[in-house]
């Protein structure tokens, strides 16, 4: 608790110095350094095949489909109320800075799981990114646990990730379990802290008047009982996943 209050406290007193000095700076524009991720996630790598998750605009219906069922139907709009569709939600899109940019799309693992994947791509603002504990318990997740964890990509990179696993109650006295990892890729540099992210966005601006474009990966798997084949499957798919993703040349 008292490592929460001072990391707390550093980062208002630095938002603060940043505010006074954007101020000072407040004629000059900063300048956009992109993020090394690409937003696009290919359908087919490795042994994983999947499909788009796209989403109503109609604020009345929001509904969201699989790509591949709309192309069973031959049609790129709602199939309740033809409003059209994208890859970001309507809610998500009214309450999120205009210049966000999303997509998620799901795979099925080696032993048939269903794996998600979200990317949310910032753009000048910060608040297009939040921490996942923000949303998760509202969705109706409960946070059983939280740790950095750290594996190999390649021989040459080691990636840490926010591992957390969560429990999704049914209703009916039982729940459904979740391992699900996270992290954060900015232009130079990733992290599986949401804190450190803050930080370095907020150097960028106060030291070098760069507005800092940041990505939120996350990803999770479903997880049954006693089971550690869940974990490391999704280790395992984020190794597989990243080069594809992310521009590290």
């Amino acid at each position: 608790m008292k490592n929460r209050i001072i990391n707390f406290c550093i980062v208002i007193i630095l938002m603060l110095v940043a505010g006074t000095i954007m101020l000072i700076q407040k004629d000059t524009e900063p300048t956009l350094l992109k993020s090394k991720v690409k937003l696009a996630i290919p359908d087919k790598f490795d042994i994983y095949s999947g499909y788009d998750i796209l989403f109503c605009q109609n604020l009345e219906c929001g509904r969201s489909y699989k790509s591949s069922e709309l192309k069973l139907k031959g049609t790129n709009l709602c199939l309740k109320c033809e409003a059209e569709l994208d890859t970001i939600s309507i809610g998500e899109k009214l309450s999120l800075p205009e210049d966000t940019k999303m997509t998620k799309k799901n795979f099925l693992s080696g032993d048939g799981r269903e794996i998600r994947v979200s990317i949310v791509l910032s753009g000048y603002e910060q608040k297009s990114i939040h921490r996942p504990q923000q949303c998760l318990p509202a969705q109706g997740f409960s946070i059983d646990s939280t740790k950095v964890e750290t594996f190999s990509i390649n021989e040459n990179k080691e990636l840490n990730v926010t591992m957390l696993e969560l429990r999704l109650p049914d209703g009916l006295g039982s729940y459904s379990k979740f391992y699900y990892a996270y992290w954060f890729i900015g232009p130079e540099s990733e992290s599986a802290s949401h804190l450190e992210r803050l930080l370095l966005m907020s150097k960028d601006r106060v030291f070098r008047n760069v507005a800092s474009q940041w990505a939120y990966i996350a990803i999770s798997i479903e997880s049954f009982e006693g089971d550690v084949d869940g974990k490391q499957e999704l280790k395992q798919f984020i190794k597989e996943l990243y080069p594809y993703v992310v521009n590290d040349g």
